[in-house]
């Protein structure tokens, strides 16, 4: 009798390898827009859009400070406050709607100490029929 011999079967590797680089290159990118993001709950009103690109200071629920999505102290927040006035842009003070009110008006006081007093507050659109 003769012994037939079997050849293994081969997988092929190359798509599998494609597939983990593409897994890859996608978590990557969406942990890059993930991570620098701050989520603030604007409290809901009207008002007008802001013309030019403002610096944005954030105050989340905890009362801490974030300049262009930085954590910052007040005194730094007021240090680059009055070096972007100073070049003609607006300053938008963002407070999450949970946000004690001691903690704005410590942010308002320490800009208007500094010399700022031209601040917009960023507000939510909000829904119209909504009391």
């Amino acid at each position: 009798m003769r012994s037939k011999r079997r050849s293994s079967p081969e997988i092929e590797l190359t798509p599998l390898v494609d597939v983990v680089f593409q897994l890859i290159i996608f978590f990557v990118l969406t942990a890059a827009f993930v991570q620098g993001s701050i989520t603030v709950s604007l409290p809901e009103g009207t008002g007008q859009a802001v013309s030019q690109t403002p610096l944005v200071i954030n105050v989340d629920q905890n009362g801490e400070i974030f300049v262009n999505d930085k954590k910052a102290e007040i005194p730094e927040a007021v240090d680059l406050a009055r070096e972007v006035v100073s070049q003609g842009r607006p300053i938008l003070l963002a407070g999450d709607k949970r946000t004690p009110y001691e903690a704005i008006v410590r942010v308002l006081n320490a800009l208007k100490e500094g010399g700022i007093d031209e601040i917009s507050l960023a507000v939510g659109g909000g829904d119209k029929g909504t009391p």
